[in-house]
């Protein structure tokens, strides 16, 4: 197996006030690869509620911790064993809009996990030349990827492949590929600015395989695809909609099949019944049945939740 390295360039997606920044790999990624998110904005508040790509029907998972110093925030994700054939878009979901929010997006090949500890960060006050935290590795084909939020960036550590944010010219990418083990850091060159950064590093492994789905009615029948598979059925047949789904689903859970006169609401409601609620009331439509059915499995909705996200989160929970 070849040692993890990076199998398309690094996609900036833009730089804006807003609550769901948003980056679009410029390639199909490949099935089994490891994607990437970095998510930053300009203040020291603000929580990330999910990093969701519109291909898999995973969340991305945070590497390390979420960091808030100097006026920025930063955080990395990574999501193992993805769908392909595609150029996925990836959002971050914030609990309010950011200034200059932004996320970036990298894929890599060969399967990685953050290697032990994986990850450090430092921030400073106001420099022409920050340096780096210091990261020891132990893996033998480590992938190190370290990221500059300060002022002008111009140049990354000696070494390292340096890419420049094409959003902002306060934010920067710098990465080593198949890095022997060893205690890693390193110099940048900037205006003189405060600054924050971190670096991961990401190790070889075997991957998980690739999100299953025997539909490709979109995102929304996926998920309903998925639950039937979490339920101990097969998944979705060519010839189902998501009406029959529902309906499969809702007899794994030990209801009936549905009758003649069933609507898709009103397999929802008997969902929502058999997962310990009281079903629906008159005014809910399918957004408010899934909230209540994920409240009362202990699950949380937010205002930038739809259909498809709660889906996700109910089916996490089961």
């Amino acid at each position: 197996m070849p040692g993890p390295t990076l199998a398309q360039p690094l996609i900036d997606g833009p730089q804006a006030l807003g609550q769901n920044p948003a980056a679009t790999y410029g390639q199909n990624v490949t099935a089994g690869n490891t994607l990437l998110a970095v998510i930053m904005w300009s203040s020291i508040v603000g929580n990330i509620l999910s990093v969701l790509d519109s291909l898999n029907n995973k969340a991305f998972t945070l590497i390390g911790s979420f960091v808030q110093q100097r006026a920025r925030t930063m955080a990395f994700y990574y999501l193992p064993g993805t769908l392909g054939g595609s150029m996925p878009t990836v959002t971050a979901a914030l609990d309010s809009s950011q200034s200059q929010a932004q996320t970036s997006v990298l894929e890599l090949t060969g399967y990685c996990v953050p290697d032990t500890p994986g990850f450090a960060t430092v921030n400073g006050p106001t420099t022409t030349t920050p340096t780096g935290p210091s990261l020891t590795t132990v893996g033998a084909a480590d992938f190190l990827l370290s990221w500059l939020g300060g002022g002008s960036v111009t140049g990354g550590p000696s070494g390292w492949t340096y890419h420049t944010n094409t959003s902002t010219a306060n934010r920067a990418a710098a990465y080593l590929q198949n890095a022997a083990p060893g205690t890693y850091t390193g110099t940048w060159a900037q205006g003189s600015n405060s600054f924050l950064i971190g670096t991961i590093a990401m190790i070889l492994g075997t991957p998980p395989a690739p999100p299953v789905s025997n539909v490709s009615y979109g995102n929304y029948m996926r998920s309903l695809s998925r639950q039937n598979m979490i339920l101990g059925g097969k998944g979705a047949s060519t010839s189902d909609n998501e009406f029959t789904l529902i309906a499969r689903n809702n007899k794994l859970l030990g209801g009936p099949m549905a009758s003649p006169a069933e609507t898709v609401m009103s397999m929802l409601s008997k969902q929502n019944k058999l997962l310990g609620g009281i079903g629906r009331r008159a005014n809910d439509n399918q957004f408010w049945t899934l909230v209540r059915t994920l409240k009362q499995m202990g699950g949380t909705a937010y205002p930038s939740d739809n259909v498809i996200t709660l889906l996700r989160k109910i089916n996490a929970l089961l």
